[in-house]
This record gives structure tokens, C-alpha cells and sequence, in this order.
């Protein structure tokens, strides 16, 4: 017997359901790092490291640098204090509140 699973889930932004294989639903490369965004909520930053500048839930062969197949364009960015970028950074969610991406080394 051979068995053959598909997933789909709903677009934040279109509100349609669409077939993903991501690695996760909230990813993020940013500087040639993969991170995955976690519900960790951050309370304090450190510098404005960069944006989200490019997004899609569209997998592609190449993804290009800056990219979230969640978060839209414009996103912040920032470090953590005590914490490498290498290692986990912050992603602006709302006015005054973070969350942690964990990198995946």
C-alpha cells in the first residue's frame, strides 16, 4: 500500500489556500542566514540591522537575500543585545513588539 500525504494552508495576505513546502511558514534569510521566527516575545532591542526586502509564499529554486515567505516588505529588522545576529536577531511585529527569529546553523 503506498500512501501519499499533500498539505495546503492559508495565504496570511490572500486569504487562499495554497500548498507549501517550506521549511517553515515563518522564514526569514537575511545576510546568507536562515532564520525561523519563534512566538518569543523580545523586550528589548538593539540597532535597526535591516528590513524584509523581498516577499513570497511562492517557493522558488534561489531565494534571494532579505526575504520572508511571511513577514512583508518593509519589516524590521533588529539586534538582540547580548546576542550574536549569527545567532538569533528580532523582527518588528507591531508597535513596540518583537519576537526572536532563531538562526539555523
Amino acid at each position: 500500500m503506498v500512501l501519499c500525504l499533500s498539505a495546503c494552508s492559508q495565504d496570511q495576505a490572500t486569504g487562499k489556500n495554497s500548498a507549501k513546502s517550506w521549511v517553515s511558514d515563518k522564514l526569514i534569510i537575511w545576510n546568507h542566514i536562515t532564520y525561523i521566527a519563534t512566538n518569543e516575545k523580545v523586550e528589548k532591542v538593539g540597532e535597526k540591522i535591516g528590513m524584509i526586502q523581498h516577499y513570497s509564499t511562492k517557493e522558488q529554486e534561489s531565494t534571494p537575500d532579505h526575504f520572508s515567505n511571511y513577514y512583508k516588505e518593509g519589516t524590521p529588522l533588529y539586534k538582540i543585545p547580548n546576542v550574536a545576529v549569527e545567532d538569533a536577531i528580532a523582527v518588528k511585529i507591531k508597535e513596540n513588539e518583537y519576537i526572536k527569529a532563531n538562526s539555523q546553523k
